[in-house]
């Protein structure tokens, strides 16, 4: 991602982007700042249920909790759980695992199917669009067909604000009829420039 967008930026962004053999622990501090980029160089974990207790004034004999993590792709279920148990170790804690998945593999951007993707990117929006790849911190339906291609890409055409991203999954989730349009735009302009790929 910072090869695609690091000749985007100004100087001095642009000087540090192209020098990160230096700048990287400068760079991963940046990152590690805000949520939406933290999860984009490290497993995170969000506690999503929490149940104990049914009086305030009781001590609860049992609590209850459920941590969702997005794993990274350099990781697996394995070393998280291992991490979390040598954590919590010696705590009389019982960890149950729920739903689990491995992280999707991450698809290769310098072929002809990433170059598709890119240029129908800019033939439905404007010029100053820049094309990146980007982890994205959450499982998609995209996992499934990791084992007929290596070159999945979750990607939605539609403008992510700040103000959207707190809605995902939640209250009033939605994207914009003008966002809907260019989604439809897209999609058939990416089955278009896909009739040159390879089967």
């Amino acid at each position: 991602m910072l090869e695609y967008v690091g000749p985007e930026t100004e100087w001095p962004m642009q000087l540090a982007l192209a020098n990160r053999w230096l700048t990287a622990p400068g760079i991963k501090w940046a990152l590690n700042r805000k949520p939406a980029t933290k999860a984009a160089i490290r497993t995170v974990q969000v506690p999503t249920r929490l149940d104990a207790g049914v009086k305030d004034n009781v001590v609860p004999s049992s609590a209850r909790a459920t941590i969702n993590y997005r794993i990274l792709p350099s990781q697996s279920v394995d070393e998280v759980l291992t991490h979390v148990r040598e954590t919590i170790d010696p705590l009389p804690v019982t960890i149950e695992t729920g739903q689990t998945s491995e992280p999707t593999p991450v698809s290769e951007v310098g072929g002809k199917p990433f170059r598709v993707l890119q240029r129908t990117v800019g033939e439905v929006t404007s010029d100053s669009v820049v094309v990146a790849p980007y982890l994205v911190p959450g499982a998609t339906d995209s996992r499934h067909y990791a084992e007929a291609t290596r070159h999945v890409y979750r990607f939605l055409p539609y403008t992510l604000t700040p103000e959207d991203r707190g809605r995902i999954h939640g209250t009033n989730e939605r994207i914009s009829v003008t966002d809907y349009r260019t989604l439809i735009r897209f999609y058939v302009q990416l089955l278009r420039n896909s009739d040159d790929l390879p089967t």
